[in-house]
Formats: C-alpha cells, sequence, structure tokens
C-alpha cells in the first residue's frame, strides 16, 4: 500500500433531510401570522460526500459518486435548478423542525439545529436511482478507497448497485474499504447459516462482504483492509447489553463482550464503534492467516473519550445550555432550547478516510491502527465543531432553493494545549474476558498500581490541577466530583433515575438510598446531583431525621410537610436521615411505616389516607454503612416486624459514598490518594483557598494519614481550622493545634508525616 491515493468512491443510500422552522404561534388560530419556510439538505451517503470533499479540499485527492446535478428541474416546471422534490423516489426523505440557537462563528443565519424529528419516509425500492459519477470516467472505475453508507434502506439489498461497489472492492487498486453501518451485520447466526457462508437476516451487500472475507487468500485480506464504522446503539437495537451513559469503562468492555458474541464483526480487523460526539472505541482483532488461526495474540481495544462526560450526557449539557454564569459546567443544570445536529457519524466516517489517505501518501508506511486513532480524535473535534456552528439556512433567492447547509467542520485545528487540557484523550480497555471480572476493572486502578504515579497525579489534583490522570474518566456533578468507576456508575444510575422520573407523569414518590460511614458527606453527594439535574420541577429540599421522632403521630406531621411542598406543582426533595434507626425499641422500627407512601403515595393518619404527591425520596442510612450491611439487617429474622423485605422492594436505586476512608476492597492500588485529593481540592475550593500553595509535606500527610476519625467532615474541618491567606502558603504552621487536629486525625501521625521526607525518598528508602 504505497501508491498515493487520488480516487475515492462514495455510495450508499441518499437522503434528502427537510426540515422547516420552529414556528413562532402558539395555537391553530395563530398559524397565519408565523413564518414557516420548508427547507432541504443533502443527507445519509450525499453527506458523506460532501464531508469527504470538504476534508479533502485542495489536496487533490477527487471524490467521485453521486452526480452535483441529480436534483436539476426534476419535474420540469416549478422546481429550481438544483432543487429537490419531496416527491422523489429515488432518495429517502426524513422531516425535522429546526431551532435556531447560538452559533460559535456569530453568524446570522447560522445555530441551527434539528429540535425534532418528525419522520422517516423510505422510497423502497429506490427506482430512478441517480446514476453516479464516473461510471464512464477513468479515475473513479479504478478508486483506491471507496466509502460505503449502507443505512439499511435499500441500498443494501439493491443487487446492480452494490455490485458496482463491489467491482471496485475487489480491484487491485483499491487499498482501502470504509464501511459505514447504520446496523450490525445479520440479525441472527447459526451454526449451519456459517458453515454455508450466510447471515440470517443480511442484506445482499452484507452477504457478498461476509463470503469475501470467509474466502480465498485473495479475498480473506480484504478483512485486512477494511474499516467497519458502526454506533453503539446498533448494539443495542440488536438486544445486545451495551450500557449508555453509566461509565466509559462499562460501555467499553460491553461493546467488546457484544463483539465476541458477534461472528462477522470479529472476522474483520478493525471496528469503530461511535458514542457520539463524547468518544469512540477503536477495536482491532486478531489477524487471520490462510487456516484461520490468530497471528496476533489478542484483541486490543483503544477508547478515544472526554473523559469528563459520556455518551448522552454532553448532548443533553449542549441541548439544555447547562452552562450557569456563576458556576463550572457538570452534568447539567438551568435548561434552556438549544436543540441537535445529526451526522455524527459521517463526520466519524469521513475523518477515518481522511487519515488513512494521509496516511498512505507518499509511500509512507503507518500503522494502521495508529491513523485510525488519529483519525477517530480528529473526527470528535470535528463533531464538536459542527455542534457548535450548527447549521446555516441559506438567504431567499440564493440557489440552490430552500437549502440549509451542513457546518465545514472537517478540519478542525491540531490541538495545542496540553494533553490533560484536551478535550479528547485515549486509554486502553481490558477484554472482560481477560483478567478481573468486568465489574472490579478500571482505567484508575490500572494507572493507580504504582503508588509513585498514584500519588503524583493525586499531588496534581490537590494543587488544583486536572481531575485525575490523564486517560482516567470522572463525572462532576457541580461540586461533587468522584474518579472511582463504581462511585460514577452508582451516581449516574441514580441520577438517570431521578432525571427520567422528573420528565414523566408517575404519581408516586421516587424512592432511593444512600450509604456511607457518618460524615463521608451523604447528603452533600446527593444534594448536588438533583441539583445538576436540568429541569423547572424540582422544588423545594426537605430533611427530617428520624432518630429525632418519636412516633408514627409525628412521621404524619412530616409527610403533610411534604404533601404541601407538592401543593406548589414542584417535586420536593426529601431526606429521611437515619432511617434505619430503631423505634421504640424495634430495629428499623420505621421502615414499616413507609410502605405505603413508597409503593401507593399516600400515608394513614388516624381514619383518614392523605395523597402525598410527586416527590424524589432519599432515605440516607445512619446505622449501615454500606447497602449490602443493611441488606442483611432488612432481611433477618429479627427485621420480619419491620418488613424490610417490603421496603428493599420498594426502593428504586441507591448509592454508596466511599469517603476518605476507603475499604482495602474498595480501591485498587493507591488510588485512594486520588479519591482524597480530590475531596482536598473541593474542600479548598470551598474555603477560597485554592489559590493558596501547599507545602509537600503537608499536602504529604493528607493524602496518606491512616484514617480521617469522622469521614470527609474531618478533612474538609482541617482545611476550615487552618490559618491560611487564599494567595498564601498551606505550611505546617497554618496547622490548627494538636488537640484540635486529633479530634479529626491522629495528631501525632499527621504532624510526623508533615515533617517527615519526602513521598520520593520514602518510596525509594531514602531519609
Amino acid at each position: 500500500m504505497n501508491t498515493a491515493i487520488e480516487d475515492v468512491y462514495v455510495t450508499g443510500d441518499p437522503t434528502i433531510d427537510w426540515a422547516v422552522e420552529h414556528p413562532a404561534h402558539a395555537d391553530l388560530e395563530d398559524r397565519l401570522g408565523g413564518d414557516a419556510t420548508g427547507r432541504w439538505h443533502r443527507g445519509g451517503a450525499l453527506l458523506l460526500q460532501d464531508l469527504l470533499k470538504q476534508a479533502f479540499k485542495g489536496t487533490g485527492v477527487e471524490v467521485h459518486g453521486f452526480r452535483d446535478d441529480i436534483y436539476k428541474s426534476a419535474n420540469g416546471n416549478g422546481n429550481q435548478p438544483g432543487c429537490p422534490s419531496p416527491v422523489h423516489t429515488f432518495n429517502h426523505h426524513s422531516y425535522n423542525e429546526l431551532f435556531q440557537g447560538p452559533c460559535q462563528t456569530n453568524d446570522p443565519d447560522g445555530g441551527w439545529r434539528v429540535l425534532r424529528t418528525i419522520g422517516f419516509h423510505t422510497t423502497n425500492p429506490l427506482a430512478g436511482y441517480p446514476r453516479e459519477l464516473g461510471e464512464n470516467r477513468g479515475g473513479a472505475l479504478h478508486p483506491q478507497m471507496v466509502v460505503v453508507d449502507d443505512l439499511g434502506t435499500g441500498f443494501g439489498d439493491s443487487k446492480p448497485l452494490c455490485k458496482a461497489a463491489l467491482t471496485r472492492i475487489d480491484q487491485k487498486e483499491c487499498q482501502w474499504v470504509v464501511l459505514r453501518l447504520h446496523g450490525l451485520f445479520g440479525k441472527g447466526f447459526n451454526g449451519r447459516a456459517l458453515q454455508a457462508g450466510q447471515m440470517s437476516g443480511s442484506n445482499f451487500l452484507q452477504q457478498e462482504m461476509f463470503q469475501r472475507i470467509g474466502g480465498s487468500d485473495d479475498f480473506r485480506r480484504l478483512a485486512e483492509r477494511v474499516v467497519v464504522v458502526i454506533e453503539a446503539r446498533s448494539f443495542r437495537k440488536e438486544g445486545f447489553e451495551v450500557s449508555r451513559g453509566l461509565s466509559w469503562e462499562r460501555s467499553g468492555q460491553d461493546v467488546l463482550a457484544a463483539m465476541a458474541g458477534h461472528p462477522t464483526l470479529s472476522r474483520f480487523r478493525y471496528v469503530v464503534i461511535n458514542f457520539g460526539p463524547t468518544g469512540a472505541l477503536l477495536v482491532e482483532q486478531p489477524r487471520q492467516d490462510g487456516n484461520n488461526r490468530s497471528k496476533v495474540a489478542k484483541t486490543i481495544a483503544h477508547l478515544y473519550f472526554d473523559r469528563s462526560t459520556i455518551e448522552g450526557v454532553w448532548e443533553r449539557q449542549r441541548e439544555r445550555e447547562s452552562k450557569r454564569e456563576d458556576e463550572d459546567e457538570d452534568e447539567g443544570s438551568n435548561p434552556m432550547p438549544r436543540g441537535r445536529m445529526f451526522g455524527y457519524t459521517n463526520i466519524l466516517t469521513a475523518s477515518i478516510a481522511r487519515g488513512l489517505i494521509e496516511g498512505s501518501s507518499n509511500g509512507r508506511s503507518t500503522d494502521p491502527s495508529a491513523l485510525i486513532g488519529k483519525s477517530i480524535q480528529a473526527g470528535l473535534r470535528s463533531m464538536r465543531v459542527a455542534e457548535a456552528i450548527g447549521f446555516t439556512l441559506l438567504k431567499p433567492g440564493t440557489s440552490p432553493a430552500g437549502e440549509f447547509t451542513y457546518p465545514q467542520c472537517m478540519n478542525p485545528p491540531e490541538p495545542t494545549e496540553p494533553a490533560s487540557k484536551r478535550d479528547f484523550t485515549t486509554a486502553p480497555i481490558q477484554p472482560p474476558s481477560m483478567g478481573n471480572p468486568p465489574d472490579n476493572w478500571s482505567i484508575l486502578g490500572d494507572m493507580a498500581r504504582e503508588p509513585g504515579v498514584a500519588y503524583r497525579a493525586a499531588a496534581a489534583i490537590a494543587q488544583g490541577g486536572p481531575i485525575g490522570p490523564d486517560g482516567v474518566p470522572y463525572a462532576k456533578f457541580r461540586h461533587l466530583v468522584v474518579v472511582d468507576r463504581g462511585e460514577v456508575e452508582k451516581l449516574r444510575t441514580v441520577y438517570n433515575l431521578i432525571a427520567q422520573y422528573l420528565g414523566d407523569d408517575t404519581q408516586q414518590p421516587l424512592s432511593v438510598a444512600v450509604f456511607g460511614a457518618p460524615g463521608d458527606g451523604k447528603s452533600f453527594a446527593v444534594k448536588e446531583l438533583v441539583k445538576s439535574i436540568p429541569s423547572q420541577s424540582l422544588g423545594d429540599q426537605l430533611e427530617f431525621n428520624l432518630s429525632q421522632l418519636n412516633s408514627p403521630t409525628e412521621l404524619a406531621s412530616a409527610l403533610h410537610q411534604v404533601q404541601d411542598a407538592t401543593s406548589e406543582g414542584k417535586v420536593p426533595l426529601v431526606f429521611w436521615d437515619e432511617f434505619d434507626t430503631s423505634l421504640s425499641g424495634q430495629a428499623l422500627g420505621w421502615l414499616r411505616y413507609f410502605l405505603s407512601p413508597m409503593e401507593d403515595g399516600t400515608f394513614q393518619e388516624r381514619d383518614r389516607r392523605h395523597p402525598i404527591g410527586r416527590a424524589v425520596f432519599v432515605f440516607a442510612g445512619g446505622t449501615s454503612k454500606r447497602y449490602q450491611e443493611f441488606v442483611e439487617k432488612a432481611t433477618s429474622p429479627q427485621a420480619e416486624y419491620a418488613k424490610g423485605m417490603d421496603f428493599l422492594s420498594r426502593l428504586k436505586g441507591y448509592l454508596e459514598i466511599v469517603g476518605p476512608n476507603p475499604r482495602d476492597s474498595e480501591f485498587v492500588g493507591y488510588s485512594k490518594y486520588i479519591y482524597r485529593a480530590v475531596l482536598l481540592q473541593a474542600a479548598l475550593k470551598i474555603h477560597g483557598l485554592a489559590g493558596a500553595s501547599l507545602e509537600e509535606g503537608v499536602l504529604r500527610a493528607f493524602l496518606t494519614v491512616g484514617a480521617y476519625r469522622h469521614g470527609a467532615r474531618s478533612l474538609r474541618a482541617i482545611v476550615e481550622m487552618s490559618d491560611v491567606h487564599k494567595q498564601g502558603t498551606f505550611g505546617v504552621s497554618s496547622l490548627p493545634p494538636d488537640t484540635q487536629l486529633d479530634l479529626h486525625v491522629n495528631a501525632a501521625e499527621f504532624l510526623r508525616i508533615a515533617r517527615g521526607p519526602t513521598h520520593d525518598e520514602v518510596l525509594t528508602g531514602q531519609l
């Protein structure tokens, strides 16, 4: 593959995306007063061709495929040149509603995005499919690259159209094939079908590709030069359990597990899975020789991702303009309509094609996986550019008439900032079949096995640097920052539960529980989590400590306060602190009185039953530090009267706050340092000391002291009691007196560490 690529051939399913501007009128009577102009846009394979032309502009690479004049005067009367018609049968039609929001370039005609999709019309079979450019024009007959956009809407079932593409793929000049699939290869498999080289549920194109990669040596090499690009949601549509919006580790491992059970995808050397503008996974699979034996020891997977967010969350942030003027961006906040873009996977496909071409030019020999990885990051940046600019509506009279155009996004600037400050980073994903079970493996754990690496990363965090080492994902909910995979997943699970509840019309309260040691910040964590949800329906926060109530009558009084808060049409956040305390000597005695409020949304007072309304109930444990500990108590014979099992069945989710004193089983390697550094940075910020400079000894004491007596509360208390100027030095002399310090840590141990050798000296055995 030393010949420079000069010709790229594009084919696939063509679509026209139709759109109308969001109407200004509010009701039927005002319909004549609002402008609503129909617009159109080249979508599907047409958009992919346009993006490739955009990417290769000025490079000498020719992009062949659909004719530029295919829509010229289709009806002969009324259509301006270049304007399609909704009645055209040689392409499909999608319908959308556009809304104008902010535009990064400040173009008054830009910033348009999709507020909602209306529907999709499939023209099947495609009739009068536009003749492709180059059928009789030399360069396109022997392209060095073929790019196919198979949306599963007709092209893949058309033998004549597919054969035109397959003929070019089979030619010796073809160096690369980039195959963008809307769905997976086939919908079902069985042993006999595989032995016969067939796939149930697949179209003609997929059958032909499958037979080629399983055929002769010449054809089998096709698998080495095909890059398959698919979306993560394609796995979900086919029934594979691929999580969404929990953690990057889980998403990556779920995809790898799904691919291991997919006999066709596992035969291609390179598969790229798109998670949208937040990340993509590159899977490089074992090379096959003539006897179908692996020459590569194992599957290698690299994730390219935005470590501050995850699939679905970034889109919600942008859609709702989540950034407040007085706060940093987090998982969500004030809602403001913005709309969304489409075409992200086409951007990624075009970026990969460009990267492979650049790597094949000038006779250079470059590792394809490195080229694809670099291209993925460029594609992710291009997606962000496209979202920031939005569509542009061409002015009336502009030719072609009525078009809205895709933003110029395919040549994003190369990042110049340090790796730790870039939007996207990379990390390997461990296949779930290797080593630890999936739930126990994390990117952080791999990086934190060496004490020196973990400590230096933690020190940088505490001093106001990046959150966690480069390549480690984290979640941020306002002032709550977590880096542990387990915590991230539980927090996002509850976040999604509450966000979904706030968006539906369920009338019973939503019930979740939170556990942790005293002082670990259970209340703080839940409040920050809920405040970060972009919703206008959130109401007041109410807190009741059940250890301070003496009878069910007092509980009924508290529920009346909840009822009053719900009557205003808002959803209050209600904390039931120390819910697992006893009542009148009965262990877990309060549980039985919450069964009806949780299940039916009502409570009994004397002979009357009262409705509560919509609310979020948060049960904070007081005697149980972990969920499993509470389960053991609630299911014990002693708790039968308390109805512990019934209470558990009504919970929809739970959180476990680890705090600064995790058990050995709750952290991997030396990641405890990083946990503490995140808490320390937050404490310094809250007390206005983010600009203070920590002496190395004091920092080392905060990170490595044996235990904090009252969890995170003790860490924050030490910061609060210390005498530090905002821009000054936080040294040993700034610490509180020994007697005060001893309230929260072992003062002698803390000071010995603070005054002792440096951490590097401790590691190397030097004094």
